[in-house]
């Protein structure tokens, strides 16, 4: 019977040594997962965003081409030809330089605009993971049990007129969609965690991208590390659009 007491304390001490190792770990794949994050940030927001305001002027429909003058019923591409000949008119190309001029006028311009992201970052859709061989839930790096805490001040952007907000810096509900203007709002982004192959070359992430009510689309990008060792997106596949 006194061999109990000393089993006892062995099977706590090595299982006091096992926590902490594992606790290391999860610290040190937590940081290295958040590591990561801001780093793919930049590449990740440009695959998705994009200034509305620089998009060259939609083709002309068929029922103004007409007005026109055009012939749109030619029986042999009527609407190709009738666009292909109004493209070499002076109406075409004065409105083009009239786009062209917006345009250097919205690039010159300092206005800041915001993308709303939220404030933490604690959900992971499996959707997809898949694209993993073998890949087994640990491997995401972040801690299931806590929020990975999403800092702003480190989202860096190519679009210099893009800051960012966190959710509760606005109204409840949807009001700034109601006014988008009165709060300069673009957008607002949401991520899911960072998943990772066993090797940490390979990562997915879900976001969603919204720019107003009913005007949204989600996104599984796929990230790939390269042999200098950056990051580089692989795929997207667009997974649902509103």
């Amino acid at each position: 019977m006194k061999k109990l007491p000393f089993i006892i304390g062995s099977f706590l001490v090595l299982t006091s040594l096992f926590w902490n190792c594992e606790s290391k770990n999860v610290s040190l794949e937590t940081k290295f997962g958040r590591t990561v994050f801001y780093e793919i940030f930049p590449a990740v927001l440009d695959s998705i965003h994009y200034d509305m305001r620089l998009m060259p002027p939609p083709p002309i429909p068929p029922d103004l081409l007409g007005e026109k003058g055009y012939d749109i019923k030619n029986e042999n591409d009527g609407y190709s030809n009738a666009y292909k000949k109004w493209k070499e008119s002076d109406d075409y190309k004065n409105m083009m330089k009239a786009w062209e001029t917006r345009t250097d006028s919205i690039r010159r311009d300092t206005t800041s605009f915001f993308i709303i992201v939220q404030d933490s970052i604690n959900y992971w859709e499996n959707k997809g993971i898949e694209y993993f061989r073998n890949l087994p839930n640990s491997t995401d790096t972040l801690d299931f049990s806590k929020k990975f805490i999403l800092d702003k001040t480190k989202l860096i952007t190519n679009h210099k007129n893009i800051k960012f907000k966190y959710r509760n810096e606005f109204p409840k509900g949807s009001e700034f969609w109601k006014n988008p203007d009165k709060y300069n709002v673009v957008a607002f982004v949401e991520f899911s965690r960072i998943a990772f192959d066993e090797s940490k070359n390979n990562l997915i992430l879900d976001v969603s991208y919204v720019r107003g009510p009913l005007n949204g689309s989600g996104y599984k990008i796929y990230l790939i590390k390269t042999n200098n060792g950056k990051w580089i997106i692989n795929k997207i596949k667009g997974t649902w659009v509103s």
